[in-house]
């Protein structure tokens, strides 16, 4: 079933594509954290259609310059929705073209079993939980992992702990 869903998923993804072309296959620009999904599903479509797809796999701005110079992709799949709407101000995609159609969420790992449980995240004390150490996490000026948890922890009144 899931298999199915990833297929249809996908069709649905790639079919306004080639309803505008004759092309014989596509080429995806994607996020690097889109990776092994997307491989995933590609695996699954090319066992149905008989359309080439081709990814290119890097991050978000990468990609988004790449096509601002000319890079022919025909489909984008950025994790950064400002990378998404620096193309539509400089005219190179169109608003209407674009839709959010994946999300991820953001994960609290430790290695340290002796934590207990968390329920709320608004209960936590970062700085009490960290123990005066460090925690990692991508830039939060330019990774969009990095951006999002940055927002996270100043949302929870957390980002100065």
């Amino acid at each position: 079933m899931i298999r199915l869903i990833k297929i249809l998923f996908f069709a649905m993804l790639i079919t306004p594509t080639l309803a505008l072309t004759d092309k014989e296959q596509v080429l995806i620009f994607a996020a690097a954290s889109t990776k092994n999904a997307l491989d995933a599903v590609i695996k699954d479509y090319r066992t149905q259609k008989e359309i080439k797809i081709l990814p290119v796999y890097a991050s978000s701005a990468t990609l988004a310059k790449q096509i601002e110079l000319g890079a022919p992709a025909d489909i984008f799949l950025s994790a950064n929705v400002p990378w998404v709407d620096h193309l539509i101000e400089r005219e190179i995609i169109q608003a209407p073209n674009t839709k959010t159609i994946l999300r991820n969420r953001l994960v609290l790992i430790t290695n340290d079993q002796t934590l207990p449980k968390i329920k709320e995240l608004r209960s936590i004390d970062f700085s009490i939980l960290l123990r005066n150490e460090r925690v990692a996490m991508g830039m939060v000026s330019s990774v969009p992992a990095g951006i999002y948890s940055k927002q996270a922890l100043v949302y929870l009144n957390q980002w100065d702990a």
